[in-house]
């Protein structure tokens, strides 16, 4: 097993038994993912993707919640919905475009 650790302050990867669990932790807010909680999640997704111990990628949380969802913080100061939305497809598309994180077994 591998300590726990940070990949940030918003995300903690973790190995036990061939599987990498990423941790939202951000209870404060709900886990609400903000813009460098996607990141880090990708990061986190590379990381056990890229590794041959790895069978496996649960993603938990800390706190009360799974996640509240976008963190509206981030997306209140937009002029447009248009401007919004392009900023949600600009965190949600490298998780569609990225086939490095299938991994082939």
């Amino acid at each position: 097993m591998v300590e726990p650790r940070p990949i940030s302050s918003q995300i903690i990867y973790e190995v036990r038994n061939h599987t990498a669990w990423l941790t939202m932790n951000r209870p404060e807010s709900l886990n609400a993912i903000s813009k460098a909680m996607f990141s880090e999640l990708a990061t986190g997704l590379k990381k056990a993707s890229g590794d041959s111990d790895i069978y496996s990628i649960g993603i938990t949380w800390s706190g009360r919640a799974f996640s509240a969802g976008l963190d509206v913080k981030e997306v209140a100061g937009f002029a447009s919905r248009r401007e919004a939305r392009e900023f949600v497809y600009g965190l949600v598309n490298p998780f569609g475009n990225d086939t490095s994180v299938v991994k082939n077994q």
